[in-house]
C-alpha cells in the first residue's frame, strides 16, 4: 500500500507557504487533492516507455481524521475514484472518551455514510497516551485501552451498512505525550492480535 502524504489536514492546519506566498488550508487541500490525482495517473499510466507501477500497488491518502471539511476538500470525486483505501487516524485522548468508538466516531463519519464508493478504511496510527494531557482521572490503564482496541474495530465493523470495514491498524509509540508504551512491557502485552490488512 502506498500512503500518499502523511496526514493532509495536520500538513495543511494552518495553511502553507508557497514561494514564500501564504495559501490558506482550503486551497491547500484543493491542490493536494490534484497533486494525488496526478500521481496516481501518472504512476499507474506513465508516458513513454516507463513501466507502470503494479498493479498489486495499493493507493490510499494520510489523514489524521480531526478536521471533517479537509475529508470533503481532500478526498473529492477524482481522488476516490483512484484510491483503494481510505484513511484516518485515531486517538483515545481523553477519559471522556468512554471507548474507542466513542474515539473513533468522528473519524469514522468522515468516510462513511456520505454517499461515498464503497472502501475498505486503514488506519495508520492509533494510539492513547499513559495520561490524560488536561486530566490524570483516567479509570483504566494504558494497557487495557490497547486490550480493547480489536474488539472495537470488530463492533464497529460489524455496525456498518456496507463494507467500508476497518482492514488494518498500526499501533503508534513514537510520540511520548501521546501513544509511547509505558510501561512498555505492559504495552506490548496489551497490543495482543491486532488487526491485520486482509488478502483480497
Amino acid at each position: 500500500m502506498w500512503q500518499i502524504f502523511s496526514e493532509v489536514d495536520t500538513d495543511a492546519e494552518c495553511g502553507v507557504k508557497e514561494n514564500g506566498i501564504h495559501v490558506d488550508r482550503a486551497t491547500a487541500n484543493a491542490r493536494a487533492a490534484a497533486q494525488v490525482k496526478y500521481m496516481i495517473d501518472w504512476l499507474r499510466d506513465p508516458p513513454g516507455s516507463i513501466e507502470p507501477i503494479g498493479a498489486n500497488v495499493k493507493f490510499t491518502v494520510g489523514m489524521g481524521g480531526f478536521h471533517a471539511a479537509s475529508y470533503d476538500q481532500v478526498y473529492t470525486a477524482d481522488v476516490r475514484e483512484r484510491v483503494d483505501y481510505y484513511n484516518f487516524n485515531t486517538y483515545w485522548r481523553t477519559p471522556t472518551q468512554s471507548s474507542w468508538a466513542v474515539a473513533m466516531a468522528g473519524d469514522l463519519a468522515n468516510v462513511r455514510g456520505k454517499g461515498w464508493p464503497v472502501k475498505p478504511i486503514v488506519i495508520t496510527e492509533f494510539g492513547t497516551p499513559v495520561t490524560a494531557t488536561t486530566t490524570p482521572n483516567w479509570s483504566t490503564t494504558q494497557a487495557e485501552r490497547i486490550e480493547r482496541f480489536p474488539r472495537a474495530i470488530w463492533d464497529v465493523n460489524n455496525l456498518a451498512m456496507d463494507d467500508s470495514d476497518v482492514m488494518a491498524a498500526v499501533y503508534f509509540n513514537s510520540n511520548p505525550p501521546w501513544a509511547s508504551l509505558s510501561p512498555k512491557a505492559d504495552g506490548l502485552a496489551g497490543e495482543g492480535s491486532m488487526p491485520i490488512l486482509k488478502n483480497d
